[in-house]
């Protein structure tokens, strides 16, 4: 199932306290591995063997996991607190993407909250810059 191909991309993280980061308008930069998932798309998005289409996605396998909060309250914003995140969707082109798959990277973005279908972690981030950490 889905489930278990997006878990086959996580890798075990080390011991350290998570940090906290913001939601956009925060700017963050996040390291750890890039990876590619597939996923079961529409129009059930449940189960590519059963007809589902699949869509590709990048996910960012964290170095330390992070606590994602809020800057400030604002009213009917749909940015929900995460604790111990370990994987956030990149919202990433396959051209910028696919060179760095698999290699220890440093991304910036900004972060917002899962509200679609198409959201696979908790946390997704539009990136501003992707770069390889030597």
């Amino acid at each position: 199932n889905w489930l278990s191909g997006l878990l086959a991309c996580a890798v075990t993280n080390g011991a350290q306290p998570p940090v906290v980061v913001h939601y956009e308008p925060s700017i963050v930069q996040l390291m750890g591995t890039l990876k590619e998932c597939i996923c079961p798309g529409p129009p059930e998005y449940e189960n590519i063997e059963m007809g589902d289409a699949p869509e590709h996605i990048f996910v960012l396998t964290l170095d330390h996991p992070v606590h994602v909060k809020e800057l400030a309250p604002k009213k009917d914003f749909l940015d929900e607190p995460e604790d111990n995140v370990t994987e956030i969707q990149v919202a990433a082109s396959s051209i910028e993407a696919r060179p760095i798959l698999g290699k220890h990277v440093k991304i910036s973005g900004t972060l917002f909250h899962a509200i679609t279908a198409h959201h696979r972690t908790e946390v997704i981030m539009i990136n501003d810059s992707m770069s390889i950490i030597e």
